[in-house]
């Protein structure tokens, strides 16, 4: 049985050594360490004890002194015993931290081990509970955090429905403006040069209002992960697009330094733009919180000769910088300077998660004049085969004269897709969702049908199903168009027909390429 080591603190010689002997008889076995003075106690390592008997009167302390300084050294239960028998005094002992009290009178060293053996266990009781307790807290507060979690991810996916739902709105619109704007430009006829302008400036503009919406759903849709032989400047230049406004009207002058002779590399496009988009948020509020009435972000890459070759990836900030205590910290889950509610404390370290599951590296740096510098370096990977570019080359053969059924419920794509390919030689016919072109094939041929999926009454997946039942040669002349691009259903269902579809807006030679594709099944 392990002895029980005591510590006496008790100024009266004869006492002490009337209270070590007997303990020392004791068949509990109690180890007593003597001191008569506090100046005794200097140089002894307090918490190596299990329990310390103190006295209330010292000669070169008081009790309650004594009793703080061995509590601000040690976690170990302490017992007065004294021959002061008050009931002010003992309150003063128990408040100051003091486990028990008892009074040098009657018969109190036979129950004086009983008591030590009751406040060691107490003791022990009293610890396990403040560490379960502390169990508790820290699962309740991990329990909070996923919470936290939970509802930011809800949020996240309602975002992602309404982005879904406003990029199909607002491509509807686009689609015919792209189409108009490019038929009338490609009038062979002369233009007015301000006609000309105007309309190239039209057309330019809403294929980038159109990439924006694009690169919104690129970055609000959930991929899985996927690796593509790819530039990192195209990932890092449709990042801009969806961040360069915002950076503008905050007074933030972004600047770009791309290598030209940048290697591509095997990555996931879609993995990189969020992490490109977190560190330049990160940057953009830096900068604010810093208070920079010209604020400055700068983009370098640069091909690094190693082994093995590197890309490197400096986002550069004049904000306030990084404190050096937490600089090692950032990548940290759940590691965050924001208040509560302003931030998880996720965005970095799934940054750092991305980066390393591409074998590559992230970290942080301080500028001595201000700022921070956050480095990405990336390996250059080689395919391992032949990839397909994104864009395929259009055949530059005429199409022969087709009669085309177009099925949308736009009135302003119905007629832009009727103007685009009967200028091209094709006769069109129309229909508003999927019920009123079963009528029409019904009664009339068509070489294709280009429809739309999401539309009121019989929609497009519908349309098709029926379609593929009475007359399955003719589903597999379908080009599927849409402005629903985030729904992961639709992005199924396309997988599943395995038809052309062609996403809006489109141009003429977008189309003229499903069209191909189309008659070639």
């Amino acid at each position: 049985m392990k002895q029980v080591k005591v510590l006496l603190i008790e100024d009266d010689e004869d006492q002490a050594l009337l209270i070590a002997d007997f303990l020392a008889e004791e068949s509990e076995g109690f180890d007593v360490d003597v001191a008569f003075s506090w100046k005794d106690c200097e140089g002894k390592k307090l918490s190596s004890y299990d329990i310390v008997l103190l006295d209330y009167n010292l000669p070169d302390i008081s009790g309650l002194d004594a009793l703080s300084l061995i509590l601000s050294q040690a976690d170990l239960p302490v017992i007065f015993v004294t021959g002061e028998n008050e009931s002010e005094t003992a309150m003063k002992a128990l408040r100051a931290g003091a486990f028990d009290y008892i009074v040098k009178a009657g018969d109190y060293l036979h129950a004086l081990p009983v008591n030590m053996n009751k406040v060691i266990e107490q003791f022990r009781i009293r610890k396990e509970k403040e560490r379960l307790e502390g169990e508790l807290r820290k699962s309740l507060e991990e329990l909070r955090e996923m919470q936290e979690k939970l509802i930011q991810t809800e949020k996240l996916s309602a975002i992602g429905k309404l982005v879904a739902g406003v990029a199909h709105e607002i491509n509807n619109p686009l689609t015919g403006i792209v189409g108009y704007a490019q038929i009338l430009l490609g009038k062979k006829e002369d233009l007015d040069p301000l006609v000309r302008k105007g309309l190239e400036v039209i057309y330019e503009e809403a294929q980038r209002a159109a990439r924006i919406v694009q690169n919104l759903l690129q970055f609000a849709r959930k991929h899985p992960p996927q690796r593509s032989y790819i530039s990192i400047n195209s990932v890092i230049e449709k990042t801009i697009e969806l961040k360069e406004y915002e950076l503008r009207v905050n007074n933030i002058h972004l600047s770009l330094d791309l290598a030209p002779n940048l290697p591509m590399t095997m990555a996931d496009p879609h993995q990189l733009q969020q992490v490109f988009i977190n560190i330049i948020t990160n940057a953009q509020q830096a900068i604010m919180e810093a208070g920079r009435e010209k604020g400055r972000i700068s983009i370098k890459t640069e091909p690094v000769m190693a082994d093995p070759p590197l890309i490197r990836i400096s986002f550069t900030d004049n904000g306030k910088g990084i404190p050096e205590e937490i600089i090692n910290k950032i990548f940290d889950p759940f590691f965050t300077t924001k208040d509560v509610g302003e931030g998880t404390g996720l965005g970095l370290s799934i940054c750092y998660g991305i980066i390393k599951e591409h074998n590559g590296n992230i970290y942080a740096s301080n500028l001595s004049g201000g700022g921070a510098v956050l480095t990405v370096e990336l390996p250059v990977v080689e395919p391992v085969m032949e990839f397909e570019t994104e864009e395929e080359s259009a055949d530059t053969a005429s199409l022969p004269s087709l009669r085309i059924l177009v099925v949308d419920d736009e009135l302003s794509i119905q007629d832009m897709l009727v103007d685009m390919l009967s200028a091209d030689g094709h006769k069109v016919d129309t229909a508003s969702n999927g019920q009123v072109a079963l009528e029409k094939l019904r009664t009339r041929g068509y070489d294709l049908i280009i429809s739309d999926i999401k539309m009121p009454g019989m929609n497009g997946r519908s349309f098709y199903e029926y379609l593929s039942g009475v007359n399955p040669a003719m589903s597999r002349r379908i080009i599927f168009i849409t402005g629903d691009t985030l729904s992961r259903e639709t992005e199924e269902f396309l997988e599943s027909v395995g038809v052309p579809h062609i996403e809006k807006p489109f141009s003429l030679e977008e189309m003229l390429v499903a069209i191909r594709k189309a008659l070639s099944l």
